[in-house]
């Protein structure tokens, strides 16, 4: 399971395949129903973000589960929690769920998002598949760790591409700015040095002219 994490597909696509997996082991009590909700990075709703088997009305109902809610409760859980079956504590369009678990995914007490796995009529609680679906909940947490982190990295080098190319352009701007200013003061330097240079022999022809009055003075 944990080989998903190193696929190059996208998070969806990874939990799909997980969901998959999980739901083709035999001894599990599945039915072939199940979802993973993500928490949004803006608010405590979780989203559904992968789904295998669930009718299109319960779909819709959980597509969000906010807080009030049964499965939105679950979580900002520590421990996974058994459900028989539908009660008035799930939104409405979903409170005819079969039995199912909520597992929490969580990583250091912070709330990932939740594990729904719909169970088999007539199933009974069993501590141990109760344990071994915690550890595939944990194996959902390093999928979703891993490519969150991968993904904030990919931020964090566009944003690094984007400023160098700002400073670039700045660098470029400055360039030009000073090209400019180096243009006006040297082309001011060649226009003084040009007059100055057809001055000079006028001015030497004068001190010719004067030193000839002086001469016949003398």
């Amino acid at each position: 399971l944990l080989t998903v994490a190193f696929e190059d597909i996208t998070l969806e696509r990874q939990l799909l395949c997980a969901l998959d997996m999980l739901l083709t082991i035999p001894w599990l009590s599945l039915r072939p129903q199940a979802a993973v909700f993500l928490v949004r990075a803006d608010s405590n709703v979780l989203e559904m973000v992968a789904s295998r088997g669930l009718p299109g009305r319960m779909c819709a109902a959980c597509a969000q589960a906010p807080g009030h809610c049964l499965c939105g409760r679950s979580g900002v859980r520590t421990a996974s929690s058994y459900t028989h079956g539908p009660d008035d504590r799930h939104a409405p369009g979903a409170d005819h769920a079969p039995a199912h678990y909520s597992i929490p995914l969580q990583q250091h007490g912070r709330p990932l998002g939740v594990l729904m796995l719909y169970l088999k009529d007539g199933y009974r609680y069993d501590a141990e598949e109760a344990r071994f679906l915690d550890v595939i909940a944990s194996s959902l947490v390093s999928i979703v760790v891993r490519s969150q982190a991968t993904q904030h990295v990919q931020r964090l080098l566009t944003e690094n591409r984007q400023l160098n190319q700002r400073l670039i352009a700045l660098q470029e701007e400055e360039y030009r700015h000073l090209a400019r200013e180096l243009h006006d003061e040297i082309g001011q330097s060649i226009a003084a040095i040009k007059t100055e240079a057809v001055l000079l022999p006028q001015a030497r022809a004068g001190n010719d002219v004067q030193r000839g009055v002086r001469a016949i003075g003398a």
